[in-house]
């Protein structure tokens, strides 16, 4: 079933996503240090989403839906990626070629 664009959907810009990379990558270095999730002196995904989607006048679904893009292109690179996935951030594969380049050129090892 394809799900239809809500009538005020907009595209992503190329430093909408260079910056919610950067995001992705703080969240990766903060899992491989044991500081991602719930807890005592942890950080929460969603402490870093939510400032982002109102910066960005979207949702946190779009926010996440996006950073689950990140994952698939993490997931594509393999062990040419600098970065690990995030937790809880399954990959969603579908999403446009800007996207796919801007994350394959952030996280690729080199």
């Amino acid at each position: 079933m394809r799900m239809k664009k809500s009538a005020n959907a907009r595209g992503w810009s190329d430093s909408e996503t260079v910056a919610l990379a950067q995001v992705y990558r703080h969240m990766s270095e903060l899992q491989a240090q044991g500081k991602l999730g719930r807890g005592n002196g942890k950080v929460s995904k969603s402490s870093l989403v939510k400032p982002i989607a109102a910066g960005q006048a979207r949702s946190v679904g779009s926010i996440e839906a996006k950073l689950m893009n990140m994952s698939a292109v993490v997931e594509s690179l393999g062990d040419d990626s600098s970065v690990r996935m995030v937790t809880g951030y399954k990959p969603l594969p579908n999403m446009s070629r800007s996207c796919r380049e801007i994350v394959s050129n952030a996280f690729r090892k080199g």
